[in-house]
């Protein structure tokens, strides 16, 4: 770059062209966000997880969203499928729906408080909903839904998965639950991880977020990995 033209740059761009080559060069993440980050992957490391197939779903070509209501019952035109199966390109993609009841347990685990997600795969891509409201959109085997960090038995849930592909046929590759956060400490730091990232999320919108980076930085600062993965005490994890 001639170095006449770059001085007589507004100094808004000479900034904007030094961030721009920052992010290119890969420029490190900051500190805070770091340490965050790094805890949270760490705490997210469950002792045991359970993932249960849902074996029975329902399709039908995409005409209209009333499958998302979450009383919606499937009438005789859907058809009884299960994952693993395929189906005919076409314009609208397909509905697949499915109720889920949450147990009493699971392989011997009692469900009560535990964490469910949803993990599913469409070839090609997929939009998830739980109980009408969209979760996420993926492709391939990144589907993922969180549908409760607490969970209750007895609870109902209403799963829609919107299947297409605009190069070949519609394959819905798989669906399995995965539960977690057994015992009381798991779900203690279950809750800990929801709260840290609801105030991170909502940072951006504050007038003090140089305040509540140095809260969270301090926050996490205290979390006891060590302690956490020897003792199933819940006040051991976090100082």
């Amino acid at each position: 770059m001639n170095k006449k033209l770059f001085i007589s740059l507004p100094v808004w761009m000479v900034v904007a062209l030094f961030a721009a080559l920052a992010v290119l060069i890969g420029a490190p993440a900051r500190a805070e966000e770091s340490m965050v980050d790094t805890v949270i992957k760490e705490l997210n490391k469950e002792s045991k997880v359970i993932e249960v197939p849902i074996g029975r779903w329902k399709m039908a070509v995409v005409k209209d969203e009333s499958c998302l209501d979450p009383n919606f019952v499937p009438d005789k035109k859907w058809k009884a499928i299960t994952s693993g199966s395929m189906f005919p390109m076409n314009d609208t993609g397909y509905w697949f729906w499915a109720k889920f009841k949450v147990p009493e347990t699971v392989e011997g685990m009692p469900v009560k408080g535990s964490k469910i997600f949803l993990k599913a795969g469409m070839e090609r891509s997929g939009d998830i909903y739980v109980n009408g409201q969209w979760k996420n959109s993926f492709t391939h085997f990144d589907g993922e839904a969180l549908l409760t960090i607490n969970a209750k038995p007895g609870e109902e849930y209403s799963l829609v998965i919107k299947g297409a592909n605009s190069t070949g046929g519609v394959v819905f590759t798989k669906a399995v639950l995965q539960f977690s956060a057994f015992t009381a400490s798991q779900q203690e730091v279950n809750q800990y991880i929801n709260d840290i990232l609801l105030v991170r999320n909502m940072m951006d919108f504050a007038p003090d977020k140089a305040k509540w980076t140095k809260m969270l930085d301090k926050s996490v600062s205290l979390v006891d990995l060590a302690a956490r993965d020897g003792k199933d005490n819940k006040s051991s994890w976090h100082r």
